[in-house]
């Protein structure tokens, strides 16, 4: 993974080509699940305080942590996209359908923050056997 967060050239070639295992797409969407539950958990707690606090707080405080709440829409959106069109692939998979349509729901999904997050989780799901997908989503 590069410096600045996102996807290096080695980990794109390895999502690239072939369509994604959806047991894999599954394990590290929970895993990002996770991660933004807890953040929704730790902001609503930010802007609790704050707004109790009020008098102490800065306006400023308030308004990022709202911006937060916005980015986690977008995340639980996304989540949502990704899931709909994973419910779309198991009923088109009798069809033997040669597209690749988990790509296809991940190049929809219009936050490129998610995408990357998205990206490096399942370069380190695909690097681990499949054993481990569910100790993968515990642990994240």
């Amino acid at each position: 993974m590069s410096g600045d967060g996102d996807v290096d050239a080695d980990q794109k070639k390895s999502i690239t080509g072939s369509d994604l295992p959806l047991a894999k797409v599954l394990a590290a969407l929970a895993s990002i699940l996770r991660d933004s539950t807890g953040r929704f958990e730790e902001t609503s707690d930010r802007i609790a305080q704050l707004v109790v606090a009020r008098e102490s707080g800065s306006g400023v405080d308030i308004i990022v942590a709202l911006q937060e709440f916005d980015r986690l829409r977008q995340d639980f959106e996304a989540i949502e996209g990704i899931l709909a069109g994973c419910a779309q692939v198991i009923e088109s998979s009798a069809a033997n359908d040669a597209t690749h349509p988990l790509r296809a729901v991940i190049d929809e999904i219009p936050v490129v923050d998610f995408k990357n997050r998205l990206a490096r989780r399942l370069v380190w799901v695909s690097q681990e056997p499949d054993t481990a997908d569910a100790a993968f989503v515990e642990e994240a």
